[in-house]
């Protein structure tokens, strides 16, 4: 629905028209008093200080509130909306109504009914009904409510603060005409085009959007508030956007525009006009907060882009003539694009009110249903753990309170399965509270009582039906760790810090070259991808030196414990992250470490890691052969420097998805199905010595399935900017070491045929080597004049090892190469985005590549050269599910 379509301001009939010269309250004009004086503080310089609410670098190490609003001299309203920004980020779960917050009317128990939005750094509370002028109210944050980081907070005087309110009625309804296009006047606060909205992104690129709408307002009484006349936008309303293109790194086109953007009311928004001093004529000074949902309607942009931003601080000047209200704001606000970049925006709004009751627009009233855009997992349900959330995008912002015990999971049997559900923009995202069960058919059944801001509830119920990725029982694996930003997702050996080595893999060969201690930037968190889910249970934060299943230290050069930093840690789906109270120290040395070992009774008592199978975390994945496993393995230790820059690169974690290897147990077993992304299928071309034939998979007939091998792990990437002299985007590749499953070799000598299953491989990406120091390895996301769409381009130098791998000829055990056996891999691919958003990258290998495989033997040594054809490797690259 488009309930923000107004007149055509452009009409010559509209004495208010803002592109008529002849309105004497038309700002455009250069003898108007807002385009004269723009200086609203009066220093003399025109600066964002003067209009714009400026966000501020808080330090960590304390946890508190920054600023409210109203704030200062601002009455509290009937109207009002209570906005408050603090100085973390703020752990959603330990906040909601009357948990953490309350704002409870004098003479009851419970909070008034209201809508609480919590988000990144900020807290709004709405009331539904404007509060009551004759009575108080106790409005109270307490401590108990934490930052992501793990501090309780200082709520200050909020920790119990007495709210009078004073009436705005009666309100004068006034309307005010939005209108923004390309080339349009530039407002004289900020230098930018009126009603336009701009976004500086790396990953999408740099777009101005054209706001045009109709805001419906309601003036105080302008004389009860000679010095601060507030005003209120009321909850749902809009303003439409034009489209915006999107572009990898803001070069390259994704393949899809936005269409047309919305910029909902999720609270009511309201503004106080002070009396500004600066000339004749302009007399007021506007400062007002806005929470808004953005939606885009696009469906596949619309899973990239919707969201909340709550707290959108709007200042800017203002003029009252003859009833005609005219305003001329700016603000910032930050946006969140693919789920991984935080996007500085400016907005600039030029609001200018009709000089005629009769010529204004009567308020449009939303009266059609919402629609569902998309939803996760839906048919991509090989591209989703079991502990992954289901994510519903709608056309429009949904109405919060009309989701509890309207929205529910339901298992195969018709029982509802317990989960959490919270609003981003307008996107559902409902979070089982336990891991889902494999093969298993579930239905998510949304009400008609589901409704938007307008109270239009959903055409009919609908019911969304999935079935789960079959995960084999048999043979499970205990957990490895499938990467870990900062670092490399292994044991490491052979550590010297004290001349910046971290070592290189344990059980690799002596000749590997090693590692130099890895670096992590002041604004980034501690994260570790797992390959199993893990029992929460038996992961514990160590708060001492040498305590709890994971710990995060400060070190010296020997490796001795300092101090432990003091944090937060999050298990999320598969992954861990760690935050820490104060940022990393510049220059010094840190490591985290996981307590592991073999066995575990995996109850926590121990403070070894364990999967919710029941087996404990293996940090050594080149030990792993098909009889061991199950076994745990010694813990890890992952060293690294803290930098004081912060970097404005964004990070992402690619998974291998989908995978054939679902229990991640690295066999190819019964019952999985065969795909052919990331897989490869190897072939012989020829062997030499005592192997006259070899043939993999089987030892006769065909069996192409048993003839690849399927891959799994994660690559941590840091997408950079465009370089114009090469024309491409340079992506930062965090190397890690993958796995592939295990593939039977048949070899014929002159005893007969031998059986020799490789058991798990491990592919380990290698750093590259500047100087002798390593550094994460490069791609590229580059413009395919063939296709006409954007490609990623990568060379990639592996190790490659086989630890089970041990071909026997009378019963006695032989030698192998494939151990840290060198291979380049040159890969290219095209770059997709998924119904929901995410971005996806499938890669083929460009080059054949010769893996040759020697024998050693007191009889002789064989060789048996294979070969991975040309397109025949296959690495499809997924981005995280963006809500959580």
């Amino acid at each position: 629905s488009d309930p923000s379509d107004p007149s055509d301001p452009s009409d010559p009939s509209d004495p208010s028209d803002p592109s008529d010269p002849s309105d004497p309250s038309d700002p455009s004009d250069p003898s108007d008093p807002v385009a004269q004086d723009p200086d609203v503080n009066g220093d003399g310089e025109i600066t964002p200080e003067d209009t714009v609410y400026v966000p501020v670098e808080y330090d960590q190490g304390d946890f508190y509130i920054v600023e409210s609003f109203p704030q200062g001299d601002f009455p509290y309203l009937d109207v009002s909306v209570f906005h408050f920004t603090l100085s973390q980020t703020i752990d959603a779960d330990t906040i909601a109504l009357d948990q953490g917050f309350s704002f409870i009317k004098d003479g009851e128990s419970e909070s008034i009914a209201g809508t609480l939005l919590v988000k990144d750094r900020f807290i709004s509370f709405d009331p539904d009904v404007d509060l009551d002028p004759a009575k108080s109210y106790t409005l109270k944050i307490s401590n108990s409510v934490k930052s992501v980081s793990g501090l309780s907070l200082n709520s200050g005087d909020f920790s119990e603060k007495i709210i009078e309110p004073q009436s705005t009625l009666p309100r004068l309804n006034i309307v005010q005409n939005v209108f923004g296009e390309e080339g349009g006047d530039v407002s004289p606060v900020n230098g930018r085009t009126r009603n336009s909205v701009g976004v500086f992104s790396k990953l999408i690129g740099d777009n101005i959007s054209y706001a045009q709408g109709d805001y419906h307002a309601e003036l105080a009484q302008v004389g009860n508030f000679p010095d601060y006349l507030p005003f209120v936008m009321r909850k749902g309303s809009v303003i439409k956007l034009s489209s915006m293109d999107v572009n990898i790194g803001g070069q390259f086109s994704a393949g899809f525009e936005t269409n047309d953007i919305y910029l909902t009311l999720i609270s009511d928004a309201v503004g106080y006009l002070t009396p500004h001093s600066s000339g004749t004529g302009f007399n007021r000074k506007l400062s007002m907060v806005m929470d808004t949902a953005m939606t885009a309607q696009n469906p596949l942009a619309n899973g990239t882009l919707s969201q909340d931003v709550l707290n959108v601080n709007l200042g800017g000047l203002a003029v009252i003539d003859d009833g005609v209200m005219v305003v001329d704001a700016v603000g910032d606000l930050v946006i969140s694009l693919l789920g991984l970049e935080q996007v500085p925006s400016t907005a600039s709004f030029f609001l200018k009110g009709y000089s005629s009751p009769a010529n204004a627009p009567a308020k449009v009233v939303d009266v059609t249903p919402p629609v569902l855009h998309s939803w996760v997992p839906g048919e991509l349900s090989n591209r989703s753990s079991l502990n992954a959330p289901i994510v519903m995008t709608f056309n429009e912002p949904l109405a919060q309170a009309t989701l509890d015990g309207n929205i529910q999971l339901l298992d195969s049997s018709g029982l509802a399965v317990e989960s959490d559900i919270r609003l981003d923009g307008s996107v559902v995202v409902m979070q089982p509270s336990l891991p889902l069960q494999s093969a298993s058919s579930y239905q998510v059944k949304l009400s008609p009582y589901v409704t938007d801001l307008s109270g239009n509830g959903l055409e009919e119920e609908l019911s969304l039906n999935f079935t789960t990725e079959m995960r084999q029982n048999a043979n499970l694996t205990a957990p490895l760790i499938s990467s870990v930003y900062p670092g490399y997702n292994c044991r490491l050996t052979a550590q010297d810090y004290a001349n910046d080595v971290a070592g290189y893999c344990s059980g690799g060969l002596g000749s590997d070259e090693k590692m130099n201690i890895f670096t992590l930037p002041a604004n980034r968190a501690i994260e570790v991808q797992f390959t199993q889910i893990m029992n929460p249970q038996t992961l514990s934060l160590g708060t001492s030196c040498d305590t709890g299943s994971f710990r995060v230290e400060k070190i010296d050069t020997s490796g001795n414990c300092l101090d432990v930093v003091p944090g937060a840690m999050h298990l999320q789906d598969q992954k861990l992250v760690f935050i820490p109270a104060s940022p990393w120290e510049e220059g010094q040395l840190y490591h985290y470490e996981f307590n592991a070992e073999k066995t575990s009774a995996c109850n926590g008592s121990d403070d070894v890691p364990c999967s919710l199978d029941g087996l404990p975390l293996n940090t050594k994945p080149l030990k792993l052969k098909l009889d061991n496993r199950q076994e745990g393995s010694n813990g890890l230790r992952m060293p690294f420097y803290g930098v004081a820059e912060k970097t404005s690169h964004v990070l992402s974690t690619m998974a291998q998805l989908p995978t054939t290897d679902t229990n991640r147990n690295y066999s190819f077993d019964g019952g999985e199905t065969p795909i052919i992304e990331n897989a490869a299928k190897l072939w012989v071309q020829s062997t030499t010595g005592l192997v006259s034939q070899a043939r993999l998979g089987c030892k006769e007939g065909s069996c192409e399935d048993q003839e690849k091998i399927f891959v799994s792990g994660n690559l941590p990437t840091d997408i950079g900017e465009y370089d114009a002299e090469n024309n491409r985007i340079p992506v930062t590749i965090y190397p890690q070491a993958l796995m592939t499953t295990s593939i039977t070799m048949y070899a014929k000598t002159i005893l007969g045929w031998l059986e020799n299953p490789t058991g798990p491989q491990v592919m380990r990406v290698r750093p590259n080597y500047v100087e002798g120091r390593s550094m994460p390895n490069e791609g590229y996301i580059v413009w395919d004049e063939a296709s006409q769409s954007a490609h990623f381009e990568s060379t990639m130098n592996v190790y490659l090892d086989a630890p089970g791998l041990a071909p026997k000829i009378l019963g006695i055990e032989l030698e192998t190469n494939m151990h840290s056996l060198p291979l380049t891999l040159n890969l290219r691919g095209p770059i997709q985005f998924l119904p929901d958003g995410r971005m996806e990258i499938q890669l083929t290998n460009l080059d054949m590549v010769d893996i040759d495989v020697l024998i050693e033997s007191f009889l002789g040594d064989s060789d048996v050269y294979l070969k991975i054809p040309k397109g025949a490797l296959v690495i499809n690259l997924v981005s995280s599910i963006l809500k959580h």
